[in-house]
Order: structure tokens, then C-alpha cells, then sequence
């Protein structure tokens, strides 16, 4: 995929993100919104720029022992998620991101992360038009964020969750 923002670590944490999204959103599992963390400081020009988040449900330790393994496996290929959307973008997963995943990952189960995101993969292939609309959204919403000249500390959302269910909507062809 094309360099969607100039920012190496911005180009690899989009198709991350929109991975863990399109799995979720797909296999059902609840998400909220797509948000950065930013830090303004005086020493600095530049803002500097902290994690992507995909603001979702996360089960708590108490939850896992009570969750249908069904419900788990959507748990997983969400996680898995974000290594296959850089897989699937050909754009190399920073290792700060990957052992996140890999340990959540753990809470649940013994499958590495590589496996579950070989499973993941075929998901975002087979929405691959909700991966590419994803992708475009979170970089153009990014974009614009960074340039906002009123730009401050703190956590700033990306895309709300109305949004996202925007770039689930496929688009009609003329027939």
C-alpha cells in the first residue's frame, strides 16, 4: 500500500488498526472508536505522537473463565487482526504493537499470534473494500488532526463508532 501519511510509524500503526478493526467489526465484536494519543511539549515543534488505539471491550480474567469458546475465538481473531492488516498492507508491524496483541493473546488461549492472524487474513480479504476505506479514513482523519493549529495533550479521537459503521457500507454500482 501507498505511504498514506509520510510518518513511518503512522503508515504501519493505520493498516494495524484498521485490521483489528475490520476482523472485529466483522466477527461481531464490539468497537467504539479509533483514537491517537498525542503529547505536546514546549521543548518540541512537533507533537509527539503515542499509541493507536482501537477503543473496544476487552474480557477481564473473570469473563474469559464464563465466555463461550465461540465468542473467545472472535476475541482472538480480533487481536490477530492487526498483524494480518499489516500483512495484508505489506507494511511491517512495529514490535511494540505486535506484543500487546501477543499478550492479551495469551489471556486466552496458546495460539501464537502468527496463526491467528493467518485466520484473520482471510477476513480482511474477503472485506477488503472495508480495509482500503479504513485505511483511507483513519489516515485523512490523522492528517487532519496533526494539521489543527489548536492541536493539545491528550487522547483524540479518529473515528467515532457511526463512522466506522460508514466504511462498512458498500457502495452501489450502477448496473
Amino acid at each position: 500500500m501507498e505511504n498514506k501519511t509520510g510518518n513511518d510509524y503512522v503508515d504501519q500503526a493505520i493498516p494495524h488498526e484498521a485490521g483489528h478493526i475490520v476482523v472485529g467489526w466483522v466477527t461481531g465484536f464490539p468497537i467504539r472508536e479509533m483514537a491517537i494519543d498525542i503529547v505536546i511539549t514546549q521543548n518540541s515543534k512537533y507533537p509527539q505522537l503515542g499509541n493507536f488505539i482501537t477503543a473496544s471491550v476487552e474480557p477481564s480474567a473473570e469473563q474469559i473463565l464464563e465466555t463461550p469458546p465461540a465468542i473467545l475465538d472472535g476475541f482472538k481473531l480480533f487481536l490477530g487482526g492487526g498483524l494480518a492488516g499489516n500483512n495484508f498492507a505489506g507494511v511491517r508491524a512495529i514490535d511494540e504493537s505486535l506484543q500487546d496483541d501477543r499478550r492479551k493473546l495469551e489471556r486466552v488461549g496458546s495460539e501464537s499470534l502468527e496463526a491467528v492472524a493467518e485466520r484473520a487474513i482471510k477476513i480482511i480479504e474477503a472485506n477488503s473494500e472495508a480495509f482500503q476505506n479504513l485505511y483511507a479514513k483513519i489516515a485523512e482523519r490523522f492528517l487532519i488532526v496533526m494539521n489543527d493549529p489548536y492541536l493539545i495533550t491528550g487522547r483524540h479521537k479518529l473515528l467515532n463508532e457511526k463512522q466506522l459503521a460508514e466504511c462498512f457500507v458498500k457502495t452501489e454500482t450502477a448496473s
